[in-house]
């Protein structure tokens, strides 16, 4: 074969090579936890490689005969747009994934994509001079094209293992309870939003809601983008953010190529990548070992308080779970309307909701209960998931069709049945108490071109919520030692487990990213009760 024909073969091999490593680069990056090394950034590139390879000698070939024009003149064309692309992606997952990565390797990933920048520019502009003027490649030329290339990829390399995990210090100090604790129960509403909750609670529909508003505290609990709902629920329960607690999402995947036992948390934002780009790879579920932080209701235990919790996924707590209550057939009032309304599936959802909530009633004085029930009611986010949009359109925006209407019973009836329960519960409870109603994120109507797009498709799109957007969760407390009618700004999903700890008087962890939320506490406690801290939950004896 001549000389010509087996460059014109290989050339287009250089872009595919840049790309594949550029991509296995960026996986490393997006999951810390990977031994990163040399061999394993050399067998990953291999295999990128030998996926792009011959869509790039395709594509090659193709332009090469439509402009008429040698490969090798393309070539460093095809380099600048992989390097180009390889920044841009750099840029989008630095930003889109703040929230889930540690700050030292978003920062990497930042000057990563710098250096390719810099990198694109130097073969744009060689590519450039050398097509407008028809000059021929020389040696030096070549040489340099090739050294920017290797160069980025030497960037990247360098960034990425100069990143260091910081192991926290392991704790010694145990913890050791206030003995004059209010009883506690924990209600985790997802989707739960005060755009919701307080014009219904001022229009009279939540009674007990807005005794909640009136005679405690609430605040808007800010959520990061994206929002994924298990690193958001996650967040909420550990206090702290997912590159520390470790959960990201639902599942994670088995990627052989990174290793025997490599577990990617986080994949390229690319279409399909989880089947292409993972070698044999496969998703797996959450298990409790993924989660690298403590719960608060795990801490609560270690400290001596016995707490109980049901309806948590496996992933959020392997402790002392209650089993679900038995459920029977709908018999309330709203489920039986809920079943007229034509849902039978959340009419069951409110059932078994109801019947969680029953559970935090105070037992009789024979028994021994946890002195702290959590109780995660699912049923209602699948209410606000599939309705909230309409109940939105009806009630704020005025569009009264028959649909939107329906949406908006189904949506005030689940919720004014979970209120009535909330208020059978307080009751039942003898001093000190103390209640929270919490979310980790909220949800909203669609808006502009997404809620066009919906109303374009067939069936009740238009009716559903989203999450996009992060709205923001919420936090309502009401019981001894909380201030009335206080009103919290500046609230975030992190901080819920730093204020519970400190409402049952225990001390805090220094490497929590959340805060105690102390304008929802009275002055005499805030006076009675300093904070005390403990390097780490993690570890803790």
């Amino acid at each position: 074969m001549p000389r010509r024909e087996i460059s014109d073969w290989l050339l287009p091999l250089a872009p595919a090579t840049l790309a594949a490593a550029h991509v296995a680069g960026l996986l490393f990056f997006l999951n810390p936890e990977l031994d990163f090394s040399a061999p394993r950034l050399l067998r990953a590139t291999g295999y990128y490689a030998l996926l792009f390879g011959p869509l790039s000698l395709a594509l090659h070939f193709a332009l090469a005969r439509w402009r008429r024009v040698a490969i090798a003149r393309i070539v460093p064309w095809s380099l600048t747009l992989v390097a180009t692309a390889a920044a841009l992606g750099d840029g989008v997952h630095a930003s889109s994934y703040a929230f889930l990565l540690p700050e030292r390797i978003n920062a990497q990933l930042i000057k990563s994509g710098l250096w390719l920048a810099l990198a694109a520019v130097l073969l744009f502009y060689t590519a450039l001079l050398h097509t407008f003027d028809r000059r021929r490649y020389g040696p030096r030329s070549r040489w340099f094209v090739a050294l920017v290339a290797v160069g980025s990829i030497w960037a990247m390399f360098e960034r990425r293992t100069s990143y260091r995990a910081v192991v926290a210090p392991t704790p010694t100090l145990a913890i050791a309870a206030d003995a004059a604790l209010p009883k506690l129960r924990v209600v985790e509403l997802p989707t739960a939003t005060l755009d919701a909750v307080l014009p219904l609670a001022r229009q009279g529909k939540l009674p007990f809601l807005a005794a909640m508003l009136d005679g405690g505290a609430s605040a808007r609990l800010s959520t990061p983008t994206p929002p994924r709902r298990a690193a958001l629920a996650t967040t909420w329960a550990t206090g702290k953010l997912p590159f520390r607690h470790g959960i990201v999402d639902f599942r994670r995947w088995r990627a052989p190529l990174f290793g025997r036992e490599a577990r990617l948390a986080l994949l390229p934002i690319a279409p399909g990548f989880a089947r292409w780009g993972l070698a044999g790879g496969r998703a797996v579920p959450l298990a409790a070992a993924d989660r690298t932080a403590r719960t608060v209701w795990h801490v609560l235990r270690l400290g001596g308080q016995p707490v109980e919790t049901l309806g948590l996924p496996d992933w959020l707590d392997d402790g002392e779970r209650r089993p679900d209550p038995p459920v029977g057939g709908p018999s309330s009032p709203a489920a039986r309307e809920l079943i007229a309304l034509g849902r039978e599936d959340l009419a069951r959802r409110l059932t078994a909701d109801l019947a969680r909530l029953a559970t935090l009633r105070e037992p009789p004085p024979d028994s021994a209960p946890g002195s702290a029930l959590v109780v995660r009611l699912d049923g209602f986010e699948s209410a606000a998931r599939g309705t909230y949009g309409g109940f939105d359109s009806a009630a704020f925006e005025g569009r009264r069709s028959a649909a939107t209407q329906r949406a908006e019973r189904v949506y005030e009836g689940y919720l004014a049945a979970l209120d009535g329960e909330l208020e059978r519960v307080w009751s039942s409870l003898a001093p000190p108490r103390l209640l929270i109603v919490s979310s980790a994120y909220g949800i909203a109507a669609p808006r502009g071109v997404a809620r066009l797009g919906r109303a374009l498709l067939a069936g009740d799109r238009e009716l559903r919520g989203t999450l996009e957007g992060a709205p923001d969760g919420l936090l309502l407390a009401l019981g001894d030692g909380i201030r009335g009618g206080v009103q919290i700004a500046g609230g975030r999903t992190v901080d819920l487990m730093p204020t519970v700890l400190y409402a049952c008087g225990f001390p805090l962890a220094r490497d929590l990213d959340g805060r105690v939320l102390a304008e929802a506490f009275e002055p005499a406690v805030l006076q009675r009760r300093a904070l005390s801290f403990v390097p780490s939950f993690e570890g803790l004896r």
